[in-house]
């Protein structure tokens, strides 16, 4: 009589789906975002609004694969996933004062479009300091268990660093650790999407081996 064990589809597609949203979330907001010199556009601005949201299950996933390698200090999963999902929150409504301009037939000149497009960047500086804290949450976790690899848990601490600093100056109109934590993120994606599809691959060659039982 022989038997079988079959990889677990569910897990390495939810897998692939939480590295995807990474991905997508870095790609999708840096290409509707431009160099911002361009005019409204709702399908830019809606393309730009998913590529944001995608962000939370992104967090979401990032903190899993700290929590499977760190169970002995869970709460720093937790502020991984409550800090980055609130700095993900807070940059979604910095595209509402933007929004409210376009619904209201506000023009591009003005002091009302001045007062918008100021609490748009205000709000995008303001989410920098819970992403600082993700970002520290992620580094401390990963450089303690090799959760993740150690050139991506420097990275996330390099990017806290750079984030805690450009929070600081709160009337920034250019936010460099924002893209440098896109950076990260797509580096993040990327590499857990490789390690899903490197885990499936190898669960397939020891599961594969058929077992043999006595004549």
């Amino acid at each position: 009589m022989s038997t079988s064990t079959e990889v677990p589809m569910t897990n390495t597609l939810l897998d692939r789906a939480g590295a995807i949203s990474g991905v997508v979330f870095t790609i999708g907001l840096f290409l509707a975002a431009g160099d911002g010199s361009h005019a409204y556009d709702p399908a830019r601005a809606a393309a730009g609004m998913w590529s944001i949201a995608l962000a939370v299950p992104f967090v979401a996933y990032v903190s899993s694969v700290l929590d499977r390698g760190d169970r002995n200090d869970a709460w720093l999963t937790r502020v991984a996933v409550t800090s980055g999902t609130a700095g993900i929150v807070v940059k979604m409504i910095s595209e509402v004062p933007e929004l409210g301009a376009h619904r209201a037939g506000v023009g591009d000149t003005g002091q009302m479009h001045e007062v918008l497009d100021a609490m748009s960047g205000g709000a995008t500086v303001i989410c920098l300091a819970s992403l600082a804290i993700f970002c520290t949450a992620v580094a401390v976790s990963a450089l303690r268990t090799s959760s993740l690899p150690r050139w991506l848990g420097i990275g996330a601490a390099v990017t806290a660093i750079c984030l805690a600093v450009n929070s600081v100056f709160l009337s920034a109109d250019f936010v460099p650790a924002f893209l440098l934590f896109m950076l990260w993120c797509l580096c993040t994606g990327v590499h857990l999407l490789w390690a899903t599809r490197r885990n499936r691959v190898g669960a397939a060659h020891h599961t594969a081996a058929p077992a043999h039982s006595p004549n």
